[in-house]
């Protein structure tokens, strides 16, 4: 009802259509005043009405009728013909207005409106790929996060958007956002998510500049880590790991999330275009072609991420997209001596491994990684915490 009462109120079309009646109803008058008027054009002088120049008159000195060329005559079908045309575009351009409004609103511009079973209540965040909405389901009147895409210009895009996204209604583990269904709306993909009350990973490391605790860290990573080796046995890729896509709840517990933009191996995805997909900044080096892209990538970007968190910073930043994608082929971490935050050897064995430039001298899967991580969390953590 809201949708429809905002397009009533704000498409323009309405007024176009109102417009695009007149000109028909003012054709039918005219067409009846020609009919009404006299064939003879020497029976209108006779008439009330004053005389003009292209009416019949009698001579002054009592001669013989003359009759001048009735000109409207001439321009009554010529006017009518241009009527004609007008109203055809009017009532085109009214129809690719109202398209254009409805898609319009349907896009949420104020966050409010109805997609799918989903009452759209507000907008939660925006980001380079999408918009993440605040909605409830009819159904049941669960609070959910709803997520949109932008536009592309992939023709094709919508439709693997939602065939990935049904992929993410297969994933089931404690660490990974919850996809309820996904779907499309007059042409508009969407997801439906499990709303995580708390913050993402980004916003907490904007407020430690400095890097967290690396206990903190550690626990993090380990809590990701669990979430890719879930996803991986099942052959489900991330691809698009990074902070902004881990949350943290109230509770403390670790979620990531966009799986449901994720692909399984071997099949054709998102990037099938041939875009680039993910966030360059935590890009691993064969990301450059999306399709070469594997469970090995994750670990590449978890690296990043677990320098990031420790060091307060990432490794490779850069302004140029190209120059970044190309410190991440080419440009070695920087040595342990030059950090501005000393860390456990041991823990940067583990980051120099992730972060390997060859998929093959990674470390060897999200499985080893978590033990790895459970050892560092064992030896750092105080004997007397839990």
């Amino acid at each position: 009802a809201q949708l429809e009462d905002s397009q009533s109120e704000n498409s323009p079309s309405g007024d176009v259509q109102s417009e695009g009646l007149q000109p028909s109803v003012g054709a039918a008058e005219v067409l009846t005043q020609a009919s009404e008027r006299p064939a003879n054009p020497s029976l209108s002088a006779q008439s009330d009405q004053p005389q003009t120049a292209n009416e019949s008159s009698l001579d002054p000195e009592g001669g013989a009728a003359t009759t001048r060329s009735p000109l409207w005559w001439l321009l009554v079908p010529l006017a009518l013909a241009g009527l004609l045309t007008w109203i055809r575009r009017t009532a085109a351009k009214s129809g690719a207005s109202e398209s254009r409004v409805t898609r319009s609103t349907l896009r949420l511009p104020h966050g409010r409106g109805t997609v799918g079973d989903y009452d759209v209540l507000d907008v939660l965040g925006r980001g380079g790929m999408a918009t993440t909405y605040l909605a409830r389901r009819r159904t049941d009147g669960q609070r959910i996060a709803l997520k949109i895409p932008h536009e592309s210009g992939d023709p094709t895009y919508a439709e693997r958007f939602v065939r990935e996204g049904h992929l993410g209604e297969s994933l089931h583990h404690p660490g990974i956002v919850r996809i309820y269904g996904a779907g499309e709306d007059h042409g508009m993909p969407f997801l439906a998510m499990e709303l995580i009350e708390g913050r993402n990973l980004r916003q907490i490391l904007d407020d430690h500049p400095d890097g967290l605790e690396v206990v903190r860290a550690i626990t993090i990573a380990r809590d990701i880590c669990e979430a890719l080796d879930y996803a991986h046995a099942k052959g489900v890729v991330h691809r698009d790991l990074k902070p902004e896509n881990v949350m943290i709840a109230e509770d403390g517990s670790v979620k990531v999330m966009d799986f449901g933009v994720a692909r399984v191996e071997g099949q054709t995805s998102l990037t099938s275009s041939g875009h680039f997909l993910g966030s360059p900044v935590y890009a691993a080096p064969e990301m450059i072609n999306p399709r070469e892209g594997g469970p090995s990538s994750d670990l590449y970007s978890l690296g990043i991420m677990l320098f990031e968190m420790t060091e307060g910073k990432p490794p490779f930043v850069h302004e140029s997209l190209f120059e970044l994608l190309s410190l991440h082929q080419n440009q070695e971490l920087p040595p342990p001596d030059s950090l501005e935050r000393p860390l456990p050897p041991e823990l940067w064995s583990l980051i120099r491994a992730l972060c390997q430039k060859r998929p093959a001298d990674r470390c060897a899967s999200a499985q080893h990684v978590l033990i790895q991580l459970n050892q560092l969390l064992h030896r750092e953590r105080p004997p007397n915490s839990a």
